[in-house]
């Protein structure tokens, strides 16, 4: 693979003088980004001098150079060290769709990815180009988080439950109308899941807890007390990350153990109507699927877009945040 040609600057930098041109550039355009930026991004930004997409599709065998990346790296930490002290750098997950868009083309040293992803992701996450639906609703993602996640929060959040569901039910007989209904939906949803009742209720338990301490006069122990229930059951943090990861298993069928992964043909579908500038320079395949009585379907793939979206998305990127 062909990097891209390295420029006449110097991007080494020597961490026993000081801070030194590399570290002084990140500062610089740490202080100048409106917006949290991560270290992915960042090398990007700093390589090229500019935050724009190229105006092109890159080859196929042009990427950044591993010692810039390496450099950058070395720079970053350096910066973050007890020495320096002037740079935070924070691990996390993605929590909303404009990181995953604004960050996530940049984790790859690929330059045709990178262009990809910036062209064609904002499409998929446009209800008014791609009809885009969660894969796991709300309530599976609390059942998932509770399960598999944190088993040892249940226990807790049951036995504080307990200690707050008879407040509910006095308050439940004095209610009318929507808010009676808001509490009911609550206590059996807690049910289901605390005490593991054969009932089924509609929505998500943070849902119920939200509608009922926006609709309901409760008193402060009360109101403390669901909200702490709520973040047991489903962290607003947790919440947001598992969104993101819902809608991308709408997107892209993820393999075993993340062995890889693959964009749906809906979502080839969709991109061929909004792109198809683009997706005409892809090897696109197109299968007739041969239905009975005539009904015509086709499956769409395209080797190349299925590092679209990969389980890079779900790991932790490096936020910088300046001290």
């Amino acid at each position: 693979m062909r990097v891209i040609p390295l420029s006449k600057r110097d991007y080494t930098h020597n961490v026993s003088r000081g801070i030194g041109r590399l570290q002084s550039e990140i500062l610089t355009q740490l202080s100048a980004s409106a917006a949290p930026t991560t270290l992915e991004s960042l090398r990007w930004c700093l390589w090229e001098r500019s935050s724009t997409i190229p105006s092109s599709l890159p080859e196929q065998n042009v990427s950044l150079p591993r010692a810039w990346n390496t450099s950058i790296q070395r720079a970053a930490l350096s910066l973050s060290s007890p020495r320096h002290a002037k740079l935070v750098i924070e691990r996390r997950r993605l929590s909303t769709i404009e990181e995953f868009l604004t960050h996530f083309p940049n984790k790859t040293l690929i330059a045709r990815t990178r262009y990809l992803r910036f062209t064609l992701l904002p499409p998929l996450f446009d209800p008014k180009t791609h009809d885009i639906h969660p894969l796991f609703s709300k309530s599976k993602n609390e059942e998932y988080y509770l399960k598999k996640t944190r088993r040892a929060a249940i226990p807790e959040a049951s036995e504080l439950w307990q200690s707050i569901e008879t407040k509910l039910i006095q308050l439940m007989s004095k209610a009318t109308g929507v808010r009676r209904s808001r509490i009911f939906l609550l206590v059996s949803k807690a049910r289901e899941l605390f005490l593991r009742e054969h009932v089924r209720t509609i929505g998500a338990f943070t849902d119920h807890v939200d509608e009922v301490i926006g609709r309901s006069e409760l008193t402060p122990e009360l109101r403390e007390s669901l909200v702490r229930v709520r973040d047991l059951v489903l962290p607003r943090t947790e919440e947001k990350q598992l969104d993101i990861k819902s809608r991308i298993y709408s997107l892209v069928s993820i393999k075993s153990k993340g062995a890889g992964s693959e964009l749906k043909s809906k979502s080839l579908e969709s991109l061929l109507a909004a792109k198809p500038d683009i997706l005409d320079k892809l090897n696109v395949m197109k299968e007739d699927l041969r239905l009975p009585f005539g009904e015509k379907l086709y499956k769409y793939s395209c080797n190349e877009l299925d590092t679209l979206i990969d389980t890079s998305a779900l790991q932790c990127f490096r936020f910088l945040q300046i001290v």
